[in-house]
């Protein structure tokens, strides 16, 4: 009999932790509510070579007056046994409010936003995020490694793809009847 993986708690595992059990298992449930120190996955993406997840967080000063929610991107490379995580993440502001909800898009609006590159020694990888409304389906990324596709499983209508940085890739989004809802193609740096 297969075993069901219960996920960690979100305020016991630290980002990294949290992500590599995201890749393997899924996306765990969302909380009601971020607290501070938490740290809650809200986007994967699993791919043949490069992996990432988003996370939803709270930036905050000492005296709290900058408080914000934020999202982080964590990035790896699939290797042997699990994965390998990159050095470097990115982040941005959160703005959808409230935080925990789908935000109202129009059912086939589409935002792919902008990529993150991290780059070591010998290896680079760019994810890139985004926010879809409820007809979209399913994100694919088209690349060296041919296509390879996956549903969109946030219920928050959030996206996220990784591939290896030195490559071109073409990364749709696709409603239920494989039509095309947005598309942008990354070229590696130069």
């Amino acid at each position: 009999m297969l075993e069901r993986v219960r996920p960690p708690s979100f305020d016991e595992q630290c980002m990294t932790e949290w992500s590599e059990w995201v890749l393997d298992h899924g996306l765990p449930e969302l909380p009601a509510a971020v607290a501070m120190g938490e740290s809650v996955p809200v986007a994967r993406w699993a791919g043949p070579r490069a992996g990432a997840v988003l996370h939803l967080q709270w930036g905050w000063s000492d005296d709290h007056t900058n408080d914000e929610l934020c999202e982080q991107v964590e990035v790896f490379d699939r290797v042997a046994g699990g994965w390998d995580v990159y050095n470097s993440n990115a982040g941005s502001n959160w703005t959808p409010d409230p935080p925990l909800q789908r935000p109202q898009l129009a059912p086939r609006h589409v935002i792919i936003g902008g990529g993150f590159v991290a780059t070591e020694p010998h290896r680079s990888c760019v994810a890139v995020s985004g926010l879809a409304g409820i007809a979209a389906h399913t994100v694919e990324v088209i690349d060296t490694d041919g296509v390879t596709r996956r549903g969109i499983e946030s219920p928050l209508g959030v996206f996220i793809v990784a591939f290896p940085g030195h490559t071109t890739a073409r990364v749709r989004v696709l409603d239920a009847h494989n039509v095309v809802l947005a598309e942008h193609t990354w070229q590696p740096a130069t």
